[in-house]
């Protein structure tokens, strides 16, 4: 369920064990949280994607484009050249905010989210050629 995290718990008074002429128990259900493979959720509500990047495209800070959680492609545009340590911030993104006094009735607060943090994780060719290679160097050199 979006929004609900490893530490939440559900409780449904009276709703638990049924025994003749007692009171039914409450019934409380703990939530346990499942890796995903491309997302990771970091400070409660936001949360963290490692996108894979070719060299090419990270110097030429090609938009970032996935598919998120909820089945929505976000395109981020990029207005930096990435770098391994290039870290990409999109403001309530991340993990809808429940309101833990009601989350039984799954009540989000104001549509507010978490954040969504992108990293990068850069393929660097495995093999350049050494005329290639002395081209890049002095490319860079410039700078």
């Amino acid at each position: 369920m979006p929004g609900y995290g490893k530490d939440t718990k559900l409780k449904y008074p009276l709703k638990g064990n049924e025994a003749p002429g007692r009171i039914n128990s409450d019934l409380i259900v703990k939530i346990k949280e499942i890796p995903h493979q491309t997302f990771k959720r970091v400070n409660k509500n936001d949360l963290l994607y490692t996108h894979k990047i070719s060299l090419k495209n990270a110097l030429n800070s090609i938009p970032v484009i996935f598919n998120h959680l909820d089945g929505r492609v976000l395109n981020i545009s990029m207005d930096e050249i990435i770098s391994p340590d290039t870290v990409k911030i999109v403001k309530n993104e991340g993990m809808p905010i429940i309101d833990q006094e009601k989350a039984i009735e799954s009540v989000i607060l104001d549509n507010k989210k978490g954040d969504l943090y992108i990293k990068f994780d850069i393929k660097f060719p495995d093999y350049i050629n050494d005329k290639k290679k002395q081209k890049i160097i002095s490319l860079l050199e410039e700078n």
